[in-house]
């Protein structure tokens, strides 16, 4: 939810005809005066045990009557403040979004022309200067317009808690009188579309339990996701609340269903963004472009926007321990498989801020129906680094990507990431397929070691498996290559010793791809050989036009591995 979702939510008119209802008594004055009037008439006709009687048994009404109406009055006063207040906070935030928007729009617009400045060389360091100073104040703004509208959020909030007060107080009332509160008119509320605040949700002791053991330090994703389905299951608890007040922790908690996760991380977004832009204003200095830290920055910002917009949904975001889940597609009832996409050597934050690294698993989503994908990188890859520049080629190269207990590591950490995400009621039981770029299939692998199981592994020029990994009777595997720079180097035995799949029985290794320039790799020169080679190794991971037989056989294995399990 960005800022100011809160402040916006609910309909006042409904929240001003429940006030009008609450206030008007005129049903019951009607009641009374015929209750009064038979009162006379048994008066009338001078029977006084009757009418003693009959006085003693509409006393309690009487009372009752007095008490409901009072109680009425004083909820529908507490209603039509409340809607008073709300509307006041609502203009409040349609304002601020207004000027959000321009001030994005703005900020965009000096990125583009600074970065084409930068590549160019363009205009004066004068201009550059000004441009840089301008998008510092727009950044700047940027950053009110979030603690503003995130203080509206409070204020809602406040207001909500003030209007509950009394009306719990008011229902209390009415709960010890015969009548009832729906007797009273209170029935209605609970329907007031987007104002949930009647109930007092997540107080019980069974919800206060729950909410114990599924935050409880060390508690498994088996733990996490029982408690869940419990706390779901509750009448008194309220989803939405929950989430907002525990959004830091459900992000992250393994056994959560994946949409509750989702929706924890866009709840986090605007605060993210607020610390964001504020250590952007702690690092301009000197020229636009020469401080990697804040083209990291700005690339992160844009991307946190489209996490709170609810255009990219956040599956696991810590950015100072290089840890992004992302998730691409919608779980439903037509969900047929589930996609864990993982990137190779020297994969980083930056892919994701780019859009880079989705590419393929955003292809599969919109082509093989019934698709859902998880985007994974949890923590640093081979030659990844968590400071600028954010890689370093030497050690990924050379070490990392080629290291036994770098990969077991890492295979333990993505057989934990199935093992949570499995426990969604949803995901669980659909078709699994796991797809490796180049070191990606090391740590698929690895995490087929540690005990994860998927129905179908597809390897994109995959770099090879480590030397305790048999391949699984259940599980297909397929390789799907050019020729490329990391080939050569699994010939001669330099890549996980030669345990690779196109050279493992275990893999269906299919013929290499033709790439666009393939003719270089034996009639160029040596830097042109080498730049097709690397040129490959990439394309089999991309979706432009010159990867399309490798993305048309992709859907096929994708759509196959239902047969599989079926």
């Amino acid at each position: 939810m960005s800022a100011g979702e809160a402040a916006l939510r609910g309909e006042m008119s409904a929240v001003r005809s429940a006030a009008r209802r609450l206030s008007d008594l005129g049903g019951m004055q009607q009641a009374m005066h015929r209750l009064r009037a038979g009162i006379a008439q048994v008066q009338a006709s001078g029977d006084s045990v009757a009418l003693s009687r009959l006085r003693a048994a509409c006393r309690p009404a009487e009372r009752q009557a007095q008490q409901i109406a009072q109680v009425r009055q004083q909820a529908g006063r507490a209603l039509a403040s409340y809607a008073g207040r709300v509307d006041e906070l609502q203009q409040r935030a349609r304002r601020l979004r207004v000027r959000r928007g321009e001030a994005e729009a703005r900020r965009v617009s000096l990125m583009n022309t600074l970065a084409a400045h930068s590549s160019t060389g363009a205009g004066t360091d004068a201009l550059q200067a000004k441009m840089r100073s301008s998008l510092i104040g727009e950044e700047t703004e940027l950053g009110e317009i979030e603690r503003q509208l995130a203080a509206l959020d409070e204020e809602r909030r406040a207001a909500d808690a003030r209007c509950a007060s009394v009306l719990n107080g008011c229902a209390s009332v009415l709960e010890g009188l015969p009548a009832g509160s729906s007797a009273a008119g209170f029935g209605a509320l609970g329907q007031l579309p987007g104002v949930s605040f009647v109930a007092r949700p997540n107080t019980s002791a069974g919800v206060r339990k729950l909410t114990a053991v599924l935050l409880r330090d060390g508690a498994t994703p088996e733990e996490v996701a029982g408690a869940w389905a419990e706390l779901i299951a509750s009448e008194d608890f309220d989803a939405d609340a929950f989430i907002q007040l525990h959004a830091t922790q459900l992000g992250g908690l393994d056994g959560l269903p994946a949409m509750v996760r989702v929706a924890a991380n866009r709840v986090r977004a605007p605060e993210l963004l607020r610390q964001r832009r504020a250590e952007l204003a702690q690092q301009f200095e000197g020229p636009y472009g020469g401080d990697k830290k804040v083209e990291f920055l700005l690339k992160e910002i844009a991307y946190l926007e489209q996490v709170r917009d609810g255009k990219v949904q956040l599956y696991l975001y810590d950015r100072d321990a290089s840890r992004i889940v992302e998730m691409v597609g919608t779980i439903n009832a037509n969900t047929k498989r589930v996609v864990t996409f993982v990137p190779g050597t020297f994969a980083n934050l930056e892919g994701f801020y780019d859009g880079n690294t989705q590419k393929i698993s955003q292809w599969l989503v919109k082509n093989s129906p019934g698709t859902v994908a998880f985007v994974y990188k949890d923590g640093v890859f081979p030659g990844g680094a968590t400071d600028p520049p954010w890689w370093n080629f030497p050690k990924g190269i050379a070490a990392e990507a080629n290291d036994p207990k770098f990969g077991r590591l890492a295979g333990q950490q993505l057989a934990g990431f199935e093992r949570g995400m499995r426990l969604d009621p949803t995901l669980g039981s659909r078709a699994q397929m796991g797809i490796g770029h180049s070191w990606g299939l090391a740590n698929l692998t690895n995490s087929e070691v540690a005990g994860a199981h998927y129905d179908l592994v597809v390897s994109l020029a995959g770099a090879g498996m480590p030397k305790e990994w048999t391949p699984d009777p259940t599980t297909g595997y397929f390789d799907l290559s050019y020729l490329d720079i990391l080939i050569g180097a699994q010939r001669e035995g330099y890549v996980w010793k030669g345990n690779n799949p196109r050279a493992n029985p275990g893999f269906t290794a299919l013929p290499l791809y033709t790439g666009p320039h393939d003719q270089l790799i034996t009639e160029g020169s040596l830097p042109e050989m080498f730049s097709t080679l690397m040129e490959n190794h990439n394309l089999v991971a991309g979706t432009n036009k010159d990867n399309q037989k490798v993305l048309s056989d992709l859907k096929t294995l994708s759509l196959g591995v239902n047969g599989i399990v079926e």
